[in-house]
């Protein structure tokens, strides 16, 4: 990274801090904007969890731990440190050698493997190994498409802590409760909201992560 942002000589030099995402200009909705984007992808969950009555329970449960250790690595320490590893450190160099579409879809790969711990905890603890090595698939699987994601909103936003915060609102969330859907009371309603969140997720993909307005420090490299 030291390197690439010294390369005045092939138009790429920027300064490291660029390189990271650590900008200040248009830093409001570089933020919120994402994470209003993640929470659209959640709508139908958000719904589900409020239509159980839990919403207001877990969130009160949720600030009421913020004084205990492993509430800030969930949502402090694990989303800044993965955020910047495998985002503000990785994708740079990649971008700056394979260009933008390999640089999103390639970094996930290491993000992905790099859930493939948990295997050896879970192993120690007696469960059986199919059990084990399917939910490890599927971390690896749910993982490695969070991490594209986070990619494409550090590239399309140029500030790291867009990434950030969506990955600590998607471990605060976990994953969505869909197998309990079928035999849901309120299904009528819950199914056709969940379908909505996905379709305007989509919609709104590119609009709210519009570069040009973001002023992203990639949107060269991007192609804008």
């Amino acid at each position: 990274l030291v390197y690439i942002s010294s390369d005045s000589q092939n138009a790429v030099g920027k300064p490291l801090p660029l390189w990271l995402g650590l900008r200040v200009e248009r830093f409001i909705p570089g933020a919120m904007l994402p994470l209003l984007l993640t929470s659209i992808a959640y709508l139908g969950d958000l719904l589900h969890q409020y239509l159980d009555g839990d919403i207001i329970s877990d969130a009160k449960t949720f600030f009421a731990e913020s004084c205990h250790a492993v509430w800030w690595r969930n949502y402090v320490v694990a989303p800044l440190a993965e955020e910047f590893v495998f985002r503000a450190a990785i994708i740079p160099i990649l971008l700056h050698c394979l260009g933008p579409t390999k640089a999103i879809f390639l970094t996930p790969l290491f993000f992905g493997v790099a859930h493939i711990h948990h295997v050896i905890e879970q192993l120690h603890n007696g469960e059986r190994h199919l059990t084990v090595c399917l939910g490890a698939a599927f971390r690896v699987l749910y993982t490695t498409l969070f991490g594209a994601y986070s990619a494409f909103l550090f590239l399309r936003t140029g500030h790291l802590f867009a990434p950030m915060l969506c990955h600590a609102f998607c471990n605060a969330r976990g994953i969505p409760d869909l197998p309990s859907l079928p035999s849901h009371r309120y299904r009528f309603v819950l199914i056709p909201v969940y379908i909505v969140g996905a379709i305007a997720f989509f919609f709104l993909l590119f609009p709210l992560t519009d570069p040009i307005f973001m002023k992203s420090q990639f949107r060269t490299e991007l192609g804008y």
